[in-house]
C-alpha cells in the first residue's frame, strides 16, 4: 500500500472510530421534497417528503494551477441520490438540483502529492451557487469552461427553467484541501473535502430543503476524482489547465453544531474508506 492510500486509511479509521463514540459526530439529518418547490413546470413526479443525510452526486471540474503557486477550481454537480446513513435508506431523485462552486487557493507538490488548499475566495461574486431546473429529463455538462476561474453552463432537455435556489461562500484551509498524486501535467487520482456558508434564498428553496427551517448553514461537499486531465497552457501565462470528474457528497450542518472540523473529519473519513475501495478501479476522463 502507498503513503497516499496509508494516509486516506488513517483518516478513515479515525473518522470512524469517532462516528461510534460519540453522537456529535453523526451526519445531521434533513427532510427534502424534490418534486414540490411550486416552480412552474416542474418535474410531475410526486415523490414527497424523503428524510435522509447525504446528498450524492457526479460532478466535473476545471481547474488552472497558475505558475505563482495559485490555483483556480470550478466544478459542476448535480443531485443524484439522498441516502440516510443510520437507516441504510437511499432513494433516487429527480433531475433538478444542481449547483456550481468556484473557488481559489494555492497548491504544492511534496513527495509526490499535490495539496490544494482553498484560501476562501473566489472569482465569481458567489462561490456556491444552487439551482432548481425543473421539467429537465436530461443534463450535460455543455462547453467546458476555459479555465477554473470560469463557472459551468450545463445543458437541459426538457427544462422549463432554471430558478437560483441558494449561494454561499467558500470556506478556507484548514480544514478543507484536496490532493492528487503526481504534479506537473500528470496526476493520478485524490480526493478532496470543501466547506461553504449555506444561504437559501427563494420560496422554492424552502419548499425543497423541508426541514429544519430555517435549514442549516453549512455545507460539506466530500468526494473522490478520476485522474485530473491536462487539457491545455495558456501561452501568456504559462499556467496548466485540468479537467476531472468524479462523484461527490453533500452534508450540511450549522456554524456552531456540530464544528466544521468535525463535519470535514466525517466526510474525509468514509471518503478514505470509498478511495481505498476504489483504488483498482480504472481511470476515465471528464466527458463533454
Amino acid at each position: 500500500m502507498n503513503n497516499f492510500n496509508k494516509s486516506l486509511l488513517s483518516l478513515a479509521l479515525t473518522a470512524t472510530l469517532a462516528i461510534t463514540s460519540t453522537t456529535t459526530m453523526a451526519y445531521p439529518t434533513f427532510t427534502i421534497n424534490p418534486t414540490n418547490t411550486g416552480v412552474s413546470g416542474e418535474n410531475p413526479s410526486t415523490i414527497g417528503d424523503l428524510t435522509g443525510d447525504k446528498l450524492v452526486g457526479g460532478y466535473n471540474e476545471i481547474v488552472t494551477l497558475n505558475t505563482n503557486g495559485t490555483f483556480n477550481a470550478s466544478i459542476l454537480w448535480n443531485a443524484g441520490q439522498l441516502f440516510d446513513i443510520g437507516l441504510g435508506n437511499s432513494y433516487t431523485l429527480p433531475i433538478g438540483l444542481w449547483l456550481t462552486d468556484q473557488f481559489n487557493g494555492t497548491f504544492s507538490t511534496v513527495a509526490g502529492t499535490t495539496t490544494f488548499h482553498p484560501d476562501g475566495t473566489s472569482s465569481q461574486s458567489s462561490a456556491l451557487s444552487i439551482y432548481y431546473t425543473s421539467g429537465a429529463t436530461s443534463m450535460s455538462v455543455g462547453t467546458l469552461p476555459t479555465d477554473g476561474s470560469s463557472v459551468f453552463t450545463p445543458i437541459f432537455a426538457g427544462s422549463t427553467g432554471t430558478t437560483l435556489i441558494g449561494t454561499g461562500q467558500e470556506l478556507a484551509w484548514p480544514p478543507y484541501y484536496g490532493s492528487a498524486l503526481g504534479g506537473g501535467t500528470v496526476f493520478g487520482q485524490g480526493s478532496f473535502a470543501l466547506g461553504t456558508t449555506l444561504n437559501l434564498i427563494t420560496t422554492a428553496a424552502n419548499n425543497y430543503f423541508v426541514d429544519p427551517s430555517p435549514f442549516y448553514n453549512l455545507s460539506l461537499q466530500s468526494g473522490q476524482y478520476n485522474t485530473l486531465t491536462f487539457k491545455s497552457t495558456d501561452p501568456v501565462t504559462g499556467s496548466n489547465t485540468f479537467s476531472n470528474n468524479g462523484s461527490a457528497d453533500i452534508i450540511f450542518g450549522n456554524a456552531n453544531v456540530p464544528e466544521p472540523t468535525s463535519l470535514a473529519l466525517v466526510g474525509l473519513g468514509l471518503l478514505g474508506l470509498g478511495t481505498i475501495r476504489r483504488k483498482k478501479q480504472s481511470k476515465t476522463s471528464i466527458h463533454a
